[in-house]
């Protein structure tokens, strides 16, 4: 079933027992169920404005990347639009993963904002577009950002693509301003800090062609302290190396991450043994049993 108000109908009349793609304002309805029990988790995925340093001249400038962050509303975006389906985050090691960096300290500040955008020669603003999924939340947190940064006088068009030419444009580093998300692939902060973190090229010569490759975002010091790090054999150390290389793309990168989604999932009270993990393909569904 594709279709997210189709799986609630169905898990409602009892034809399935777990609807596994609600959207956040479908399970609300369900808190307080008799019938139905909503199961939660963190996962070890991570949400982001991606801005293309190499192609936006204005994004080159560390102060426009900064006034972008400073512009976002994280908790209108976390609290309303997500409806507690999400957490704030700000660091691209999510919270339930190893090496994480609790760290947040871009909060919307639309005056320290302006002022960036002021030193950095951008007082007048400038127009960007930016790339989106039409899926929901996408859009409404897309028109958010737009709102938000509008105020510090950046004009962005967002354009709505299916998932095969978002990612074509963004590999091909053909894109202004991206919104997307990006998922751990295993249960590790290498899986993370390679795409957010190692970038020495922006040429085809790159040994890693993700994220911040994508967005034209080259640093030398964080591409060798990943792969410092994941030759690295003490837990201690790795965790100090990936805290640090988290510390300087927050301060520095390309990248406005805004919050870490939780997954929740529905099932009717009959469906026992089910839990909600945060890598979506280690599911053990050996052990559930339903109750007659």
């Amino acid at each position: 079933m594709r279709e997210p108000a189709t799986q609630k109908l169905a898990l409602e009349k009892g034809e399935i027992d777990i609807a596994w793609d609600l959207l956040q304002d479908q399970i609300v309805d369900f808190e307080g169920s008799d019938e139905i029990s909503v199961q939660e988790s963190p996962t070890f995925f991570i949400w982001y404005v991606g801005m293309n340093v190499g192609k936006v001249e204005a994004f080159a400038d560390e102060r426009v990347r900064d006034a972008v962050r400073y512009a976002i509303d994280y908790d209108g975006i976390v609290n309303d639009l997500m409806a507690g389906g999400a957490a704030k985050g700000q660091t691209f090691v999510p919270k339930a993963m190893f090496a994480h960096l609790d760290e947040t300290p871009y909060s919307r500040d639309v005056e320290q904002a302006k002022s960036l955008m002021d030193e950095a020669g951008y007082g007048d603003g400038f127009s960007v577009e930016m790339i989106t999924s039409p899926a929901s939340p996408w859009p409404d947190i897309a028109a958010k950002i737009k709102e938000d940064v509008s105020e510090i006088g950046i004009d962005i068009q967002i354009k709505q693509v299916q998932a095969a030419q978002l990612y074509e444009i963004y590999r091909a580093q053909d894109h202004d301003m991206v919104l997307a998300q990006w998922g751990a692939d295993y249960a590790d902060p290498d899986a993370l800090a390679k795409p957010f973190g190692h970038a020495r090229t922006t040429g085809d010569e790159a040994a890693i062609k993700q994220l911040a490759w994508r967005n034209m975002y080259t640093n030398a010091e964080t591409s060798d302290m990943v792969e410092q790090a994941a030759a690295e054999r003490d837990a201690a150390e790795r965790e100090q190396i990936y805290t640090q290389i988290q510390q300087i793309i927050l301060d520095e990168g390309p990248f406005a991450i805004f919050l870490y989604p939780v997954d929740r999932k529905a099932h009717l009270n009959r469906v026992q043994g089910f839990s909600v993990v945060p890598l979506w393909y280690l599911y053990d569904l050996s052990e559930i049993t339903i109750e007659e």
